[in-house]
């Protein structure tokens, strides 16, 4: 079991740690081992004092920067430290479209011989794509980089493949919400293909989105999209959902 635990500090700048969101009721640490926990403005300090209080509890929580005390500490997990079944977030009529070789080798056991087809990026002008396949392309990060190379694949897969749906799937999100955006004058050159895709998600416009990826499947990992911004081509995770199924795919329950 993966129990979710609060925390906060006290005037004395003392982590406290509570069983409920609102930080009333102290926590019991009896036989609890694997823990979720959500870290604020990026302090670590939390991670550190709740491993502390057991060598058999371990910390999960979606996503850190690469702390060096943090990364070299096995029994504190994140997104990234993990190689999760993502399949079941993926389409099931999608062909999955790796933008690396590592991503590639890393997810593609995951994916049974029944889905349609699984294919690394530097292959795809050799391969005969077959009428009516759709893709998500999946990317590890959602940074303007990725995002950037994801968007230009997905164009060519539809001006010069005849693609119908393409798809986008990130692990972790890094982008600002659209809006912040529209705040500035003038809107950053990169941003304005990108605005197609976030219309619908957060701004009310009437921007043609056909030329834009079908729909955007990521997590809240970094907390910059949250659980109730999903809609009907906005699909965010619960981080805490793919750590419950990790742990039971490998019995770290027992």
């Amino acid at each position: 079991m993966l129990t979710q635990i609060h925390h906060k500090k006290n005037e004395l700048q003392e982590v406290k740690f509570f069983e409920d969101a609102e930080c009333t009721v102290p926590f019991d640490f009896t036989e609890k081992k694997n823990l979720y926990i959500l870290s604020k403005d990026g302090d670590i300090t939390p991670l550190l004092e709740v491993i502390f209080k057991s060598i058999n509890i371990a910390a999960y929580t979606p996503y850190i920067p690469n702390v060096k005390i943090i990364k070299d500490n096995p029994r504190i997990k994140t997104i990234k430290d993990i190689t999760p079944n993502l399949s079941k977030y993926i389409p099931e009529d999608n062909a999955v479209l790796f933008l690396s070789d590592d991503d590639f080798q890393r997810y593609y056991r995951f994916f049974s011989k029944e889905r349609r087809s699984l294919i690394q990026y530097r292959l795809l002008s050799k391969c005969n794509l077959k009428s009516g396949l759709n893709f998500t392309i999946f990317i590890p990060h959602g940074t303007q980089s990725e995002v950037e190379k994801a968007n230009e694949v997905q164009k060519e897969l539809k001006e010069k493949h005849g693609v119908e749906e393409v798809n986008l799937f990130a692990k972790d999100w890094f982008l600002p919400r659209c809006e912040k955006y529209y705040e500035e004058e003038p809107i950053p050159e990169w941003f304005e293909d990108f605005i197609k895709i976030y219309d619908e998600f957060f701004v009310e416009n009437n921007i043609d989105n056909k030329d834009a990826f079908n729909k955007i499947i990521t997590t809240n990992s970094t907390g910059i999209l949250k659980l109730e911004d999903s809609k009907e081509r906005l699909q965010v995770i619960d981080c805490k959902e793919i750590f419950e199924e990790y742990l039971k795919e490998n019995n770290f329950y027992k």
